[in-house]
C-alpha cells in the first residue's frame, strides 16, 4: 500500500493545482482561459478504460476560444472523445471535456494535453490485476437490511446465507450492521449512496443537472473509506441505481476519490437498461463510461410477464452490455428477475414468478454472454422474496441454483469472451443437430484451451443433443458443478468433425473445455 500513498499525495497536489489552473493564452486582447487536466494519481488495470478530463473555465467577461490537443503514449487507445477539441466559452463560462482511454502496457502512462499557450501532463499508473474481480459476485438486489432500520436480527441474515449467498451488495456504514455481516461471514460492498445521497446527488433527475456534492459529504466518504479499507470482508463500493446523465459528473468525482484512497477495490453501479423509457440508449452508456471510471457495469432487464415472455429483448440487452464491456474493458453484471409480483404491493408490474428452469436459463444465458457477476432481484422488502407470497418456493429454487451458478461463474471469471450467440449462427464454433442452443466461447489468452458454455432453450424439461465441433478436437472435458472439477467427455471423430452427446437440465448449461486442432 506504500505505492498508493504516493498517489494520494499526487492527488492532493492536483487539487491545489486545480485552484489556480493553468492559463492558455490565445493572443493579445483575448481572455485567458484556465485549464486543469486530470485526474492526478489515478491507476487502472491493463485493458481498462480510464476516465480522463480537462476542466476549462473562462474567468473573464469576454468570450474565450480554446484549442486542446491530447497526445497518447504508446499502448494507449482513445476509446471515446476527440483528440482535437475546440471550445468557445462565454464570459464566466466553464466546461468539462471528457475522454476514455484504454491502456494495455503495465507501467506509468504519461498523457499530454497541449493548448495554444501551454502544456500539461498527467501520469496514469497501469497496474496488473488492479481492481479485477477476485471472486465471482453472486448476490441480491436488495440485500437484507438494505432499507430496514435496527434492530438487525440474525434470522434474516442466516436465511440469506442458507439460500446460498455469500456477499451483500451493499451495507450502510453502521457498526452494528457491519458486525452482523462479519458474524455471518458475508463479504460486502460499502453503501456509498447513503453517505453521499443517492438523491439528489448521485442519481439526479431526468433532464436536469444534479447539484454539486457538498464538501462535507465527500469528507464523510473519505473518512468511511479510511475506516474500512483494511477490512478483509470489504469487497468494494456500491454507488448508485440507475443514474441520470445530469449526475455523471458527481459520480465521476466520487469514483476518483474512491480509486485514489482504495485503489484495489472495485466500484459498482447499475445503469438504465436499453429499453427503459427514460434512458439506457447506447449514447447513454457511452457517456456514462466516458465520464465515470466504474469497475463493474451492471444492468437489468426483467421479462417474465403473466401474458408474455420477452426473452429476445433480454438477449439484446446482454449483447449490448457485452459490446460496451469489451470496448471499455469493464466487466459487466446482470440483475436477473427472481420474483413475480402477483399478490404483492407492486402487482401493476404484472410479473410472474419464474420456474426453476427459467431462473437457470436467464443465469446461464448471462454467463454465456460474458457476465462476470449475477444479482437476483430481489430479496428484501414487502414484495421481495422475504415478503412475496411465493417466497418459500423462490428460496428453494435459488438454494438449488446458487451453488451451480457460482461454480460456473468462478471458472469463467478470468476468461475472455470470444463469441456469444447461437449454435445456428453461421460463424458459431459449435453446432447442434437439433435446436438452437445459446453459446458462449471463452479463452485465457495465454493458454491453448478453449471453453464453451451451451445453454438449453427448453426451460420445461431435460433435453439431449449431439453437438459438433469442426476438426479433431483434443482433450475434450466437461465441468461438473457439483464437484467443481473436470471429467473426460466421450466423443467420436468422423467426417472431419468431433461429435459428442450432451444432456441438459431444464434451462441448463453445459460447460466444456477443449483444444482446437
Amino acid at each position: 500500500m506504500e505505492l498508493f500513498g504516493s498517489w494520494r499525495l499526487a492527488w492532493t497536489a492536483a487539487a491545489l493545482l486545480g485552484l489556480t489552473g493553468c492559463g492558455l493564452r490565445l493572443g493579445a486582447g483575448i481572455p485567458e482561459a484556465k485549464v486543469v487536466f486530470g485526474p492526478r494519481g489515478l491507476a487502472v488495470p491493463p485493458g481498462r478504460a480510464a476516465a480522463v478530463w480537462a476542466r476549462v473555465q473562462n474567468p473573464e467577461n469576454q468570450t474565450a476560444q480554446v484549442t486542446l490537443h491530447l497526445d497518447l503514449p504508446p499502448g494507449a487507445t482513445l476509446i471515446s472523445g476527440r483528440r482535437e477539441v475546440r471550445l468557445r466559452l462565454p464570459g464566466g463560462g466553464s466546461q468539462r471535456v471528457r475522454w476514455a482511454i484504454r491502456f494495455q502496457r503495465p507501467g506509468p502512462a504519461r498523457l499530454r494535453l497541449k493548448g495554444t499557450g501551454g502544456e500539461q501532463t498527467i501520469t496514469v499508473s497501469v497496474v496488473e490485476k488492479l481492481r479485477t474481480p477476485k471472486r465471482f459476485l453472486l448476490t441480491a438486489f436488495t440485500p437484507p437490511y438494505a432499507w430496514r432500520e435496527p434492530p438487525y436480527r440474525d434470522e434474516l441474515l442466516a436465511d440469506y446465507v442458507n439460500t446460498g449467498f455469500r456477499q451483500l451488495l451493499w451495507v450502510r456504514d453502521e457498526a452494528p450492521l457491519i458486525e452482523k455481516a462479519h458474524s455471518h461471514g458475508l463479504r460486502f460492498y460499502l453503501d456509498v449512496a447513503s453517505l453521499i445521497g443517492e438523491d439528489p446527488y448521485l442519481r439526479g433527475e431526468s433532464g436536469a443537472i444534479a447539484p454539486p456534492v457538498p464538501a462535507e459529504r465527500l469528507k464523510a466518504l473519505e473518512k468511511s473509506i479510511a475506516r474500512h479499507r483494511d477490512d478483509p470482508l470489504l469487497e468494494g463500493y456500491y454507488l448508485v441505481d440507475e443514474p441520470y446523465p445530469g449526475a455523471f459528473e458527481n459520480l465521476a468525482e466520487v469514483v476518483e476519490r474512491i480509486h485514489i484512497q482504495d485503489p484495489n477495490r472495485p466500484t459498482f453501479a447499475d445503469v438504465f437498461p436499453y429499453f427503459a423509457p427514460d434512458e439506457g440508449s447506447p449514447e447513454y452508456l457511452e457517456n456514462f463510461l466516458k465520464a465515470v471510471g466504474v469497475d463493474l457495469l451492471c444492468t437489468d432487464r426483467y421479462f417474465y410477464f403473466n401474458d408474455r415472455t420477452e426473452e429476445k429483448a433480454f438477449l439484446e440487452e446482454l449483447a449490448l452490455m457485452r459490446t460496451y464491456s469489451q470496448r471499455f474493458g469493464v466487466p459487466f453484471c446482470t440483475i436477473l428477475q427472481a420474483i413475480g409480483t402477483n399478490g404483492t404491493s407492486h402487482e401493476e408490474l404484472d410479473w410472474r414468478t419464474p420456474t426453476l428452469g427459467e431462473l437457470r436459463w436467464e443465469a446461464m444465458a448471462s454467463l454465456a454472454y460474458g457476465a462476470k457477476a449475477i444479482v437476483w432481484f430481489h430479496w428484501d422488502t414487502d414484495w421481495g422474496i422475504v415478503g412475496n407470497p411465493e417466497g418459500p418456493a423462490i428460496r428453494d429454487r435459488l438454494k438449488t441454483l446458487n451453488p451451480e451458478i457460482r461454480a460456473f461463474g468462478e471458472v469463467l471469471l478470468p476468461l475472455e469472451s470470444l463469441y456469444a450467440g447461437s449454435t445456428e449462427d453461421a460463424g458459431a464454433p459449435i453446432h447442434a443437430n437439433n435446436g438452437a442452443f445459446l453459446l458462449g466461447e471463452f479463452a485465457s489468452l495465454d493458454q491453448p484451451e478453449r471453453y464453451a458454455l451451451l445453454v438449453s432453450p427448453d426451460r420445461r424439461k431435460e433435453v439431449q443433443s449431439t453437438l459438433v465441433l469442426p476438426g479433431q478436437t483434443k482433450e475434450l472435458a466437461i465441468f461438473d458443478p457439483a464437484s467443481e472439477g473436470w471429467k473426460p467427455l466421450e466423443s467420436r471423430y468422423e467426417d472431419g468433425e468431433t461429435r459428442f452427446l450432451a444432456r441438459f437440465a431444464p434451462g441448463g448449461g453445459l460447460l466444456i473445455r477443449y483444444k482446437k486442432p
